[in-house]
């Protein structure tokens, strides 16, 4: 609402209503693309991961940046996700040490956050560790069934004992027995059908449904990483600043928990925690990942074999081989087009490793010089992908757009305004305001305008971008080069601000009738 304006009466707001049913992906053509974000910047220094020791803090960092260039973070979780729960079930029945000189005889492993149980979880925004723990701990009176949340860490600095806390796991059981009966049958079989011990595993997770904690314990979370020199480094020196008090260890970018203030003294201090390291070479780990042959290249630039050197190393140089492989995939992407197709049409990764083999024989010397030559590349394209994100951007701003919405609702007339003025009332009845005030009515029909102006200006904003992406397609089948397709659309900036204008008077009005 502007100043001097007079206030949104419930009836005026009814009268010119802004249908939520006409906004939104219906209304949207489901062939435009997506145009991805470019790779960013390279950080700075540079440098060669390969010839770095496993503990070094700054290779890590630096390799974990250069594999955002690619999908490192998201591949390399999903494939330990995968791996580290097959590598446990091989140790069954297995003694885990569980703090204070104790221990926990496990006879069982259940995915909690994986298969049909944890995407039914994660729809409904259930929290659950990775994986659980399922066994006995010895006590004054004998044996006593026990449960331990467990996750999956490819790098010990980023767990969060929050995570695998008691707290957390008998909350997730909880929400499981209130309201996810398919979760609760599909973790009862997978125990029933999971050998020894079975037995003895449906029966903790009966007592752990049931909110039994009584008869079943709830040991301290653990997390499982693979066995490299950075995460036998990393739980030294926390084990070493818990001794002496010192400050924490130097922590590649990302790893500072959220609840530890940035620069406090006693940051770190909570981040102890059990953690299991389990061996795995870095063959079977990441060969069958894309950026694997690319990790080759780098090391062979840093003079190393990845199946000899430490697996934190060879994690490195695959890191940094799939971030060049998305690099030279994101610098091969014509302007206005979606990303590379990442996989060839036999569903094999695209083959990059000749071009990226191309590229270290131009510039000899260890991976940082590989690196610094794809970044070069990269930063020679980014002027035009920065015009590209400013033509596909909305051409007017949001508040000059909402101020012509909000003109076309008080012309519009409509004779029936039932939808809004039920959605007024429905918002009263679930915040709890008043509904025998005008005051609260106002204020209801206030945020309810202000949700659909919002909603209306995505529709805008994605209208506005198939405007633009259709010009950019006819010019591209036209031939025309990236430097005159940009020169071209620039020239149509004026037409596209009337337009978005225009919709900002159609997508205020109700459905024709």
């Amino acid at each position: 609402m502007q100043n001097g304006d007079e206030p949104v009466s419930p009836a005026a707001a009814a009268s010119s209503h802004l249908g939520a049913s006409d906004i939104g992906p219906s209304n949207r053509k489901p062939g435009v693309p997506r145009i991805p974000t470019p790779p960013p910047s390279a950080p700075t220094p540079l440098i060669a991961v390969g010839t770095s020791a496993p503990t070094n803090a700054d290779a890590e960092d630096f390799s974990r940046r250069i594999g955002n260039w690619g999908t490192a973070a998201r591949d390399i979780g999903d494939r330990w996700e995968v791996v580290g729960p097959d590598l446990l079930r091989r140790r069954l029945p297995w003694t885990v040490p569980t703090g204070g000189g104790r221990s926990m005889q496990v006879v069982s492993i259940l995915c909690l956050d994986s298969g049909q149980s944890g995407q039914i979880l994660q729809r409904a925004g259930v929290s659950a560790p990775d994986l659980l723990l399922i066994g006995q701990i010895a006590t004054s009176s004998g044996p006593k069934l026990a449960l331990r949340a467990t996750d999956l860490k490819v790098s010990l600095d980023t767990a969060d004992r929050a995570q695998t806390s008691k707290v957390r796991l008998q909350a997730c059981f909880g929400r499981i027995a209130s309201g996810f009966p398919a979760v609760e049958s599909a973790l009862l079989a997978e125990v029933t059908t999971s050998g020894e011990g079975h037995d003895m595993a449906v029966e903790a997770i009966r007592l752990a449904l049931a909110g039994d904690w009584e008869s079943v314990s709830i040991t301290e979370g653990l997390f499982v990483a693979p066995d490299s020199g950075f995460n036998r480094w990393f739980l030294q020196e926390i084990e070493q600043r818990r001794r002496s008090g010192r400050p924490p260890p130097r922590l590649p970018y990302r790893s500072r928990r959220r609840d530890e203030p940035s620069g406090a003294p006693d940051a770190g201090a909570a981040l102890g925690f059990q953690a299991h390291l389990e061996p795995i070479t870095a063959r079977d780990f990441l060969s069958g990942l894309a950026g694997w042959p690319e990790a080759a290249v780098v090391a062979k630039c840093d003079g190393i074999d990845l199946d000899s050197v430490d697996i934190a190393v060879a994690e490195r140089c695959w890191r940094v081989g799939n971030g060049l492989r998305g690099a030279l995939l994101a610098i091969s992407r014509r302007l206005f087009l979606p990303s590379t197709e990442h996989l060839d049409a036999s569903g094999n990764p695209r083959d990059v490793v000749s071009v990226l083999r191309r590229v270290a024989s131009r510039h000899p010397g260890t991976s940082d010089a590989l690196i610094e030559a794809v970044s070069t590349a990269l930063e020679a394209r980014r002027g035009r992908w920065d015009a590209e994100a400013a033509l596909l951007a909305f051409p007017v701003p949001y508040a000059t757009w909402a101020q012509r919405s909000e003109e076309a609702r008080r012309d519009g007339t409509v004779s029936d305004g039932a939808s809004l003025a039920d959605e007024v009332a429905e918002m009263l009845a679930t915040d709890g305001s008043d509904q025998s005030t005008a005051s609260g009515e106002e204020d209801a029909a206030r945020r309810l305008i202000a949700r659909l102006t919002r909603t209306a200006h995505r529709e805008a904003h994605q209208r506005h971008r198939e405007r633009v992406l259709s010009e950019a397609h006819l010019l591209i089948e036209s031939g025309v080069d990236e430097t005159g397709m940009i020169a071209e659309l620039e020239t149509r900036r004026e037409e596209w601000a009337s337009y978005a204008m225009d919709d900002a008077g159609v997508l205020a009005r109700p459905p024709a009738s």
